[in-house]
């Protein structure tokens, strides 16, 4: 679904761009954009107080990926910190290998200390930017302990090579050399780390020291007894070798001997054969954990001159990577993911593909069945692979799952996916539990490509072009379905390949389905298109927060996805919080698959953006799949996530086709052919029901709690006698029939009742009486138009007013006497009769037969309004907005995020607001007896609200240009008669130069000088719009990209400065004696006429505007022709049309009017 640069142009461009529009736009956000930081590394050595803020501060600033914590204290009581650096910092990240880095266990070899520093700054802030950082990090749980001796540190002395004394800093506040401690040893320090050791399970670690350029690898201690110069080599030499070889031979120099004087071949040694240490801390890790360290002795000098760190950073930068790296070589497999055979990572033609699904049912004949639903256009089969232990069978209970792939031929990372997993899931069936398990539970259909047709036009290499997107009859077959939004369309002819997937998904109960795509790096959820047909305003469908949750899952099972980050070429430069969008809050699409697959079937369906790329190299697809491969199973599961059951008559028979509620959201499922159902839902606990027929049967709803993983059971049995005779005499609602009236005691014990079995949609506060029993039977009936009302109103039912007159009253008495004592009603109205029919009465005509179509009409026609909520851009509740119909005075306050607006059909204009954001007018059409949904979003405001002095607005201006150079150019008119400048800003998609076919248009203001003040900051305000809302807003970017705008603000900078903030009352010969506004007619000698003339010149501008303040009317120039003219109308009223108060037609400002 990803859109290509071609695409975008394709999809996206449907904005006509005009000056008015422009004018328009003043929907702002701010850009966040970070810039590196050229001074890394800070060629500084940092004190403990100095280190204790840094470790905390970037924990802070990278929350989410990393944490602070201390494994205890020194002799003299610092913490000895350590940073954790993972996806999950707070907690035990399972499967993840442990790594450490220590250093500094001698206080006074600090190098070591400084480069952790570095190193842990340098991940976080290349995370998500570097892939292989954002590999390590995602990867791996990584410890970073800069110093266990800060004691000593504190004493050493900066370029104190040797560090020979007693007081170097070496050994920490006791005189105890640390690295001589293990394991019999008590020093605070020891004790921490020993208990750090034992307590994580560390896999791979290093200790960085100073004094010598090598790696030191266990044994450090050797047996008295030994030969003098020989090794003790552990049952792990080859390890240790290859291990310390790793970081040898990627540092800068160490693999190169001599070092300091001393020879080592390949730049490592065996602790033992150099200087025999007993006690030292790899020897404990390696004898008494399952981690394995060595030592790293990194620098001839012990404690080098802070001058020297870059360089120092610089030759171990790589060597500390790569020794990181190397856990993932030693972790257990992953068993899930581990092919049988070796899987052949390349391109795959539809012969090559074809041939892959069918050795792989060749392979895996009881679990595999290969069938085609059709053929493209150019005769090709459109196949799908099915896994199940039934294949070729529906088996009851059993939900249905699909991956579809390549629907746009040259996207392709799906297709190769596809064929991966089809590999895996045959070679893994029998083996891996995981994969058995959701064979054997879920009947799985897998596309490679929908669009064979296009695939065979790409182009390996395309990073976002449209060559092979398309079919053969260059049809994006993802804009070629029904859609909701698109009526118009319903029987136009459909795409070979689309009929062909029409009728699969409609045919069998899928109940959750992927369409994979690429050229970006996000999982979109429904709906993609929404009715205002309005780019960027989210669309959210009655599943709204389980879709969320779908694509979240998909998202965090990704290892980059969820940070959201944007394609480094996309040509929208889009971000997405957590990694997932709603598709019509992206960009709109209409006739897309996933939508159709809502509102045609039970199946809930994601597009899944795959990569930034394509078409990539074939090189790159291992690393796809390493990407997604846990995605892709996690999401599969998800198909159990919800309730599941069946739906059978008095005799056992299934009830296919019945339809399946969940109270509160307005979006149903029905049972398949055996009456086997599933409804996928996020934890929580739910009311559930059953109707057949449009009806719903005479039982409790059922109360289910849906838990993670496995679904919940909940089963319906109906009676199919009763069935016919209550939906003809009494909705299916058998109490509603019962020949009694409820006594007061009996009436409040039924309102628990009901507030108990519907708790969804009733809440019970005080009612007594007999005329209640017809509200109380409205209540229970649940056909779908009664249903549909409650999903769309909140009615307040009052069974009884008058309770105290109601144990005075009397079965069979129909006409009452009016009594001061009994009659409540008296207080409302001067009529009253009193109705109290016999139950053998009710029994042979229901008195409430007559009053239902009444009580429907009155709130049906309450129904009527607008409801909806206000989000940010990212689709979060605003919970403090602040909604309301533009000419009303009464505003409702949304503290819960939601709003509803009873308004009468018509055309209504809303506003809606809240604190640090910017207003939204929305205009929306409502019809009788339809609620209109919305969803408001608001986009943070970052302008500062203010009237600019001269020289504010020109700071402003080159703020603009300066931070946007990429839509934005600032240019100078000439000077005014005070000689100040004549400031103008040129936005677009191409500032600095003209492209061909491309207009010009210029909006100006301040002719007025000081009377023009509002003008002025009304532009202002625009050109901040444009620019920092370009790339980010699709009608900016899109109007940006349309048209080169020049605005020009003050074009009387001398009267700005001396005017006077709230003087309003200017008259017209004040006006035509100040005003530029008035010496256009040639005989003007002022610079300012001058320079706008010049401008005019220099620029062919299509057209132009003249912002004023003062009045509320739209001018049009005297003396243009009838076609000039009738464009300059059209153009006027669209404008007007989107201002409500200039609407009206009213023009009466300082007692003028105009129409």
């Amino acid at each position: 679904m990803a859109p290509s640069r071609a695409p975008d142009v394709y999809d996206r461009s449907r904005c006509l761009m005009t000056p008015l529009v422009i004018a328009l736009v003043s929907l702002i956000c701010s850009s966040a954009a970070s810039e590196s930081d050229a001074s890394f590394p800070v060629p500084k050595y940092l004190d403990y107080n100095e280190t204790t803020t840094f470790l905390h501060n970037l924990a802070s600033k990278h929350r989410s990926l990393a944490s602070v914590y201390s494994i205890g204290k020194s002799v003299q009581g610092r913490e000895l910190w350590v940073l954790k650096i993972t996806t999950d910092p707070n907690v035990r990240s399972i499967g993840k290998p442990l790594f450490r880095y220590t250093a500094n266990i001698h206080g006074n070899e600090a190098l070591g200390r400084q480069l952790l520093l570095f190193l842990a700054e340098y991940m976080l802030e290349n995370y998500g930017n570097d892939s292989r950082i954002t590999r390590l990090v995602n990867n791996t749980e990584l410890h970073f302990c800069p110093s266990l001796n800060p004691d000593g540190y504190a004493n050493a002395s900066e370029g104190d090579c040797e560090g020979a004394s007693r007081d170097s800093g070496r050994f920490n506040s006791h005189i105890v050399d640390l690295n001589a401690n293990f394991p019999v040893g008590r020093e605070p320090e020891t004790l921490a780390i020993m208990k750090w050791s034992v307590l994580n399970p560390f896999v791979l670690s290093a200790s960085l020291h100073g004094g010598l350029v090598v790696v030191v690898y266990p044994y450090d201690y050797r047996s008295p007894d030994a030969p003098m110069d020989s090794p003790n080599l552990t049952p792990d030499d080859d390890v240790f070798r290859h291990l310390a070889s790793t970081y040898a031979r990627k540092h800068s120099d160490m693999f190169r001997s001599p070092q300091c004087q001393e020879y080592f071949d390949g730049g490592i040694t065996n602790g033992a054969e150099w200087i025999p240490v007993s006690g030292s801390m790899q020897d404990f890790s390696y004898i008494y954990t399952n981690c394995y360290e060595v030592t790293l002795e990194i620098s001839c000098c012990k404690y080098p001159m802070a001058n020297t760190l870059v360089s120092e950073w610089e030759k171990n930068k790589n060597a500390l990577l790569s020794y990181m790296e190397q856990p993932k070589q030693y972790a257990p497999l992953d068993t899930d993911f581990v092919f049988s055979t070796k899987p052949e990572f390349k391109h795959h033609s539809q012969e090559e593909l074809v041939a892959i699904f069918t050795n792989v049912t060749e392979r895996c004949p009881a679990i595999t069945r290969l069938f085609s639903i059709g053929k493209s256009v150019e005769d090709r089969d459109l196949y799908f692979l099915e896994f199940s232990d039934n294949p070729g069978h529906h088996e009851p209970g059993e939900p249905e799952f699909k991956y579809v792939a390549n629907i746009h031929g040259n996207e392709v990372i799906g297709r190769e996916a596809v064929l991966l997993l089809a590999q895996l899931l045959c070679e893994q069936y029998g083996k891996s539990r995981r994969l058995t398990t959701l064979v054997n539970n879920t009947r799985i259909f897998l596309m490679a490509s929908m669009n064979p047709d296009g695939y065979e036009k790409a182009n390996v290499g395309d990073y976002n072009s449209v060559v092979g997107r398309f079919n053969a009859h260059n049809v994006d077959l993802n804009r070629n379905f029904p859609d909701q939004y698109q009526p118009e369309k319903a029987h136009h002819p459909r795409e070979p390949e689309t009929r062909a997937m029409m009728n699969f998904i409609v045919a069998r109960p899928i109940v959750l389905s992927a369409s994979l795509h690429g050229g970006a790096l996000v999982a979109n959820y429904p709906y993609d298109g929404n009715k205002e047909k309005v780019e960027r305003i989210y669309s959210a469908t009655p599943d709204d927060s389980l879709f969320r949750y779908l694509a979240r899952t998909y998202a965090r099972a990704h290892p980059t996805m969820s940070l959201g980050k944007p394609c480094p070429k996309g040509p929208m430069d889009d971000a997405f919080k957590d990694g997932i969008t709603n598709g019509a809050a992206w960009y709109n699409v209409y006739g897309g698959m996933q939508d159709f697959n809502y509102l045609h079937s039970n199946s809930y369906e994601l597009t899944i953006e795959m990569g930034c790329y394509k078409y990539p190299p074939a090189s790159d697809l291992p690393k796809y799949w390493d990407e997604h491969k846990h995605a892709l199973v996690t999401f599969m599961e998800k198909v159990h996530q919800g309730v599941k059951g069946f739906v059978k008559d008095e005799d056992g028979l299934p009830v296919p086709n019945a339809t399946i509620h969940v109270l509160g959201i307005h979006h149903d499922v029905h049972s398949a052919v055996d009456g086997d159902f599933w409804r996928l839902l996020m934890p929580a606990t739910y009311s559930v029901r059953a109707y057949v027929d449009g009806v719903c049967f005479p039982l409790p709803v059922q109360r289910v709690t849906v838990l993670e993983g496995n679904a919940t059971w909940v089963n319906f049995t109906v009676d199919r006698r009763y069935a016919k005779w209550s939906r003809e005499h009494d909705f299916l609602i058998g109490e509603n029939g019962e020949p009694k009236y409820l006594g007061a005691d009996e009436l409040a014990n039924l309102l628990m009742q009901l507030r108990q079995n519907y708790s969804d949609i009733v809440e019970v506060k005080d009612s007594f009486g007999p005329p209640g029993e017809t509200a109380l039977q409205f209540l229970r009936i649940t056909v779908p138009r009664i249903v549909d009302l409650l999903e769309k109103v909140v009615v307040h039912i009052v069974p009884s007013v008058d309770k105290a007159g109601f144990s005075h009253t009397e079965e069979g008495i129909c006409d009452s006497e009016p009594s001061e004592e009994l009659n409540m009603e008296d207080h409302f109205s001067s009529e009253f009769t009193g109705q109290f029919p016999i139950v053998e009465a009710v029994k042979r005509a229901w008195v409430c037969r007559t009053t239902w179509q009444a009580l429907f009409s009155i709130l049906e026609v309450l129904v009527s309004g607008v409801h909806g909520s206000v989000t940010d851009e990212y689709g979060t509740t605003l919970t403090k907005a602040t909604v309301g119909v533009h000419t009303s005075k009464r505003p409702i306050e949304t503290t819960s995020g939601a709003f509803c607006l009873a308004v009468p059909p018509g055309k209504v204009v809303l506003t809606a607001s809240a604190s640090e954001f910017e207003m939204r007018v929305e205009r929306v059409t409502v019809l009788a007896g339809e609620g209109t949904s919305l969803v408001l979003v608001l986009e943070p405001d970052t302008y500062e609200h203010k009237y600019h002095s001269y020289t504010e607005a020109l700071q402003l201006l080159r703020y603009i240009a300066h931070n946007f150079v990429n839509g934005a150019l600032a240019y100078s008119l000439g000077s005014s008669a005070g000689g100040r400048d004549l400031p103008a800003l040129v936005l677009g998609a191409t500032p600095r130069v003209h492209r061909p076919g491309v207009p010009e248009i210029r909006l100006q203001a301040g002719l007025a000088g000081g009377l023009q003040l509002a003008a002025t900051e009304m532009l202002l305000h625009l050109a901040h719009t444009l620019a920092t809302r370009y790339k980010h807003n699709s009608l900016v970017t899109q109007i940006m990209a349309s048209a080169r705008i020049h605005i020009a603000p003050m074009l009387d900078p001398d009267g700005i400065t001396n005017s006077s903030i709230g003087k309003c009352d200017a008259n017209e010969s004040t006006l035509s004696g100040s005003s530029l506004f008035f010496m256009f007619d040639g005989s003007s000698s002022r610079p300012e006429v001058r320079a706008v003339q010049q401008w005019t010149d220099r620029y062919h501008f299509v057209t132009s505007l003249n912002v004023l303040t003062g009045g509320l009317a739209l001018a049009l120039p005297k003396g243009a022709g009838a076609i000039d003219m009738a464009v300059l109308r059209r153009l006027a009223k669209t404008y007007a049309y989107h201002n409500d108060d200039m609407l009206n037609g009213a023009f009466a400002c300082a007692n003028k009017s105009c129409e």
